[in-house]
């Protein structure tokens, strides 16, 4: 493990993601990867100031899970730096945008960090695939005969949801290794056929 000087603060923050691994890092409240242990992407990479970067290169694109971390943040580290692997301390490799240049400017959190969702942003639409593949054989088959109008509608439903889920409560991440999450999708799965 490498040493590295901190401050205490609070930055928001957007992890890249296609919109079905968005949905379950809110419904599960786990991230997990195989990336290697004690280095370079031992974590969860979040974009920085600069945004997505031609070097960036997330595995999904789509979607933004939009998070806070409060907590000691590393100085800004050179380019060469590896082996940061303290958990909950976010690391700024010119994530903050204002030290050294680097071809991947991000914020990383190594395995073992809990970080807070506040949201997600992407079109409902781009749901789509998740949505169906979660939805029980029925609402499939009514999605599927609805008109456009009516599907807006119920992707926009389940957008509003895990975005309701993130802001009536204190929804957080855990960041570990391991084999991706995989769910049921959740309660709003189970409650629509009872409601609507």
């Amino acid at each position: 493990m490498t040493s590295h000087k901190t401050h205490h603060g609070s930055v928001a923050i957007y992890h890249e993601c296609n919109p079905g691994s968005a949905a379950e890092m809110i419904i599960t409240g786990v991230f997990r990867t195989f990336n290697n242990v004690g280095g370079y992407d031992g974590g969860m990479n979040f974009c920085g100031v600069l945004g997505l970067v031609p070097n960036t290169q997330p595995v999904g694109e789509g979607a933004k899970l939009h998070c806070l971390w409060i907590g000691p943040i590393s100085e800004s580290l050179p380019p060469a730096s590896y082996n940061y692997s303290t958990p909950n301390i976010l690391y700024d490799f010119n994530g903050s945008g204002n030290h050294f240049q680097n071809n991947d400017p991000r914020w990383f959190l190594p395995y073992g960090s809990v970080i807070v969702i506040k949201g997600i942003e992407c079109n409902p639409s781009a749901l789509e695939v998740y949505y169906l593949s979660h939805s029980k054989w029925l609402w499939r088959s009514i999605y599927k005969i609805s008109n456009p109008a009516k599907r807006k509608r119920l992707l926009k439903e389940f957008y509003d949801h895990l975005n309701d889920l993130c802001s009536a409560e204190r929804r957080t991440l855990r960041i570990e290794r391991g084999h991706p999450t995989r769910s049921n999708g959740g309660e709003f799965f189970g409650k629509r056929l009872d409601n609507q």
